[in-house]
């Protein structure tokens, strides 16, 4: 038993290593507090292998890396269908993802989930915080690195926002850096701007995409996992590739004016750039350079008819499009595209 004088002395004892405890929580707490005053989430890395489909998808890819997710699942979830009726001359085009919302939640584990916001700047620390990167709307006009478009004109845009810094009053960023195309890097935006060219893309461009923030999914079976990477395999393995030069046809055998070659300049430059991304697609799922040196060449095909078709525009001159120069280019493309077919079926590689 502890004497009167030894029960003081133990009671001041373990009251000094209490309190040292909770001064040592209390320490904790502070730190962490100042540590949640700046965050940038890791292992985002701005794709610029190529341009991908728009700036949302750019970003996208992007946003699966703080997961740990491999660009090429996000890439290799697209593709464009193409059918050309013969009777009535139309071309009936479908772009689309391979894999369904829920299938693709569960090869990646990861979901995206569509929000909106109020108060942006304590909304988006907090999605941060919680580890999830955010994709949010923006009107250029307020975005000095849109440099065609700031205090010019409004045009819709994405940012990837993956970082804060209260004390700066900024955001991590992923954006184009205004030099090339599909150049994105990292950047740092006033809350303020985020605020404003926010609040202007709601009001101006009404989307379901306005922002959308990626977060860890349920958990699912393995097996459905399995089901979707097949899948994915399956529909680059059956695929009918001659399907694709069915443009270049219809470009060829129609003839034309200048309005009606114009209508379709926009389309000629994403289905030119689809070339690109089926190069990277095949180069992931195939891997075998014979399958990628035939894409390379149809991808050239493809420039080389967008080349024309631009030339044809600008003269004037819309009876190019039907020349000998683009039978050419389309006939090569189909023998490439035909090789592609025969090619399809042999051993794939995936990496899973």
């Amino acid at each position: 038993m502890f004497s009167r004088v030894g029960r003081t002395t133990f009671y001041h004892f373990t009251t000094k290593i209490n309190n040292l405890k909770e001064a040592e929580e209390i320490k904790k707490t502070i730190l962490g507090k100042k540590m949640m005053q700046k965050k940038v989430l890791k292992n985002i890395t701005h794709y610029n292998d190529c341009w991908f489909r728009n700036c949302f998808y750019q970003q996208l890819v992007a946003a699966y890396g703080a997961f740990g997710i491999p660009a090429d699942y996000v890439v290799c979830n697209y593709t464009i269908d193409l059918d050309f009726n013969e009777d009535t001359q139309v071309l009936d085009i479908h772009e689309h993802e391979i894999l369904s919302d829920s299938e693709f939640n569960a090869l990646t584990g990861v979901c995206q989930k569509r929000v909106r916001f109020q108060d942006v700047v304590k909304q988006l620390c907090t999605a941060i915080r919680a580890g999830n990167p955010v994709i949010l709307g923006a009107d250029s006009f307020y975005l000095p690195s849109r440099i065609q478009y700031y205090n010019q004109k409004h045009a819709p845009h994405y940012l990837l926002i993956y970082g804060f810094d209260l004390k700066r009053k900024t955001f991590t960023v992923g954006e184009n850096d205004g030099i090339a195309i599909f150049h994105f890097t990292e950047k740092e935006i006033p809350f303020e701007v985020i605020e404003q060219t926010y609040h202007s893309f709601e009001e101006r461009f009404a989307s379901p995409d306005s922002a959308v923030q990626l977060e860890i999914a349920k958990k699912c079976p393995l097996y459905l996992r399995a089901d979707a990477m097949n899948k994915l395999k399956k529909d680059f393995c059956e695929r009918n590739y001659i399907q694709y030069a069915s443009f270049y046809r219809m470009l060829l055998e129609k003839s034309w004016t200048v309005e009606e070659l114009s209508s379709w300049s926009e389309f000629a430059v994403k289905y030119t750039n689809f070339f690109r991304i089926l190069m990277k697609q095949c180069s992931y799922m195939f891997g075998e350079p014979k399958k990628l040196n035939v894409l390379a060449d149809i991808w050239h095909n493809a420039l080389s008819a967008l080349e024309i078709l631009k030339e044809a525009i600008n003269l004037g001159q819309p009876e190019l499009m039907n020349s000998e120069r683009s039978e050419k280019i389309t006939q090569d493309m189909e023998e490439k595209l035909k090789m592609l077919n025969r090619l399809r079926a042999m051993s794939m590689r995936m990496v899973v």
